[in-house]
């Protein structure tokens, strides 16, 4: 077969498929176009929504970092007691950015050192709904609800932690305590059975499931 002829053929085939692609586009070229047209909108709108929480969350590390720095030098724990409430009063105020959460996270943990367990639940609460890393205020929440005796709710949080997280060792451990408080063998059992594995070779919940299980 000649070039001209070989030639002559692959342009018939193209020109066949595109023949069939504009019977399959045309009556649908509407609908096509609508659903573009949304696809646009719907990415420029997150966009435009990312932009505006990345700013936002900007501007509340900007105010908390400043205000601490003005009333604690810079660190949290030197603010003065009677100044307290308006770190908190600020990180409620932010409560929906990474920033604010991160504060009320903080805050949580100085709650629960002085004893009160209630507003550490508060922030602990809060902060787990913005933070980018929501583990830690899960095991905390745990924390303070198996202290109170809700060992369903801790449960809850725990089971949040997911398998591949640095914190798992710390929620079967938890769990573990929790079994043992309901008396729930089956799941002290498989807590301890888990955190037995050769991944955990190295951590301390291991050693103190093993003292337990001797007491």
């Amino acid at each position: 077969m000649r070039s001209s002829e070989r030639h002559k053929l692959k342009e018939n085939e193209v020109a066949s498929v595109l023949s069939r692609f504009l019977h399959w586009v045309t009556p649908r070229l509407n609908t096509i176009l609508i659903v573009a047209g949304c696809l646009v909108i719907i990415l420029i709108a997150a966009l435009v929504i990312r932009y505006q929480n990345d700013r936002r969350d900007s501007a509340a590390g900007v105010n908390i970092t400043k205000t601490i720095r003005d009333l604690g030098g810079g660190s949290l724990q030197g603010v003065p007691e009677d100044k307290i409430p308006l770190i908190e009063e600020m990180a409620r105020k932010y409560k929906n950015t990474p920033s604010g959460a991160v504060l009320l996270y903080r805050l949580g943990l100085m709650a629960r050192e002085k004893g009160d367990n209630e507003k550490a639940l508060d922030f602990f609460h809060m902060a787990s709904r913005a933070l980018e890393d929501k583990e830690p205020a899960h095991i905390a929440l745990a924390g303070l609800y198996m202290k109170s005796g809700q060992y369903e709710t801790a449960k809850e949080n725990l089971y949040k932690i997911a398998p591949e997280s640095p914190l798992y060792d710390n929620a079967l451990y938890l769990l573990y305590l929790c079994g043992r408080a309901t008396q729930d063998e089956d799941l002290m059992k498989r807590a301890a059975d888990e955190l037995s594995s050769e991944r955990f070779a190295e951590s301390p919940y291991q050693k103190m499931i093993a003292i337990r299980e001797v007491l």
